[in-house]
């Protein structure tokens, strides 16, 4: 509960005042165009590169990826699917998969042997239900290509039931 209250304190401080939902629809549109473009051409992942041994590695100290198991779970920018479907491997009963660019048809096919656990949302972050009570959110190198990650932060934050988790992985410099 009290890392509710201080993600929902942070959200609220880090927002400028006046500033529109979405102040940058040129750079949002150009950014999701590419990522569709790289999902049309390289939509598998096989081997190590779709593995529950590199979903333990991303999910590392926060979350043994057995804990996954029966949880409702989202995949914000989801792409072709390959982390939803690691957690659909690892037991998560069902994945909210949410990608706003012209990958989510790689993603639907992708996804088309499990689709009674997945629910694809063609959208992007914010279009998360507010009232899906998750008990956990995922989102893998997409959220520091948002020009304002506030909305899709909140629409997280609210999607989440009491003492859901969310795993926001954002890309750095090796080793730090």
């Amino acid at each position: 509960r009290l890392c509710r209250i201080s993600l929902c304190f942070f959200l609220l401080i880090r927002r400028p005042p006046g500033s529109t939902l979405f102040p940058y629809p040129t750079l949002f549109r150009s950014t999701v165009g590419d990522f569709g473009e790289q999902w049309e051409h390289f939509g598998d992942f096989d081997g190590f590169y779709g593995s529950l041994e590199l979903l333990q590695d991303t999910l590392g100290p926060l979350l043994a990826v057995a804990e996954l198991r029966g949880l409702r779970t989202a995949d914000i920018g989801a792409g072709t699917g390959r982390s939803t479907l690691m957690m659909i491997q690892a037991g998560a009963q069902s994945v909210i998969a949410v990608e706003p660019s012209s990958g989510v048809e790689q993603l639907r096919i992708n996804t088309e042997h499990i689709r009674d656990q997945v629910e694809v949302i063609h959208g992007p972050g914010e279009s998360l239900p507010a009232d899906a009570n998750l008990d956990f959110i995922f989102s893998y190198g997409v959220i520091q290509f948002i020009p304002d990650p506030m909305p899709v932060l909140r629409a997280a934050l609210e999607a989440l039931r009491p003492g859901g988790r969310a795993c926001i992985w954002v890309y750095g410099r090796e080793g730090n």
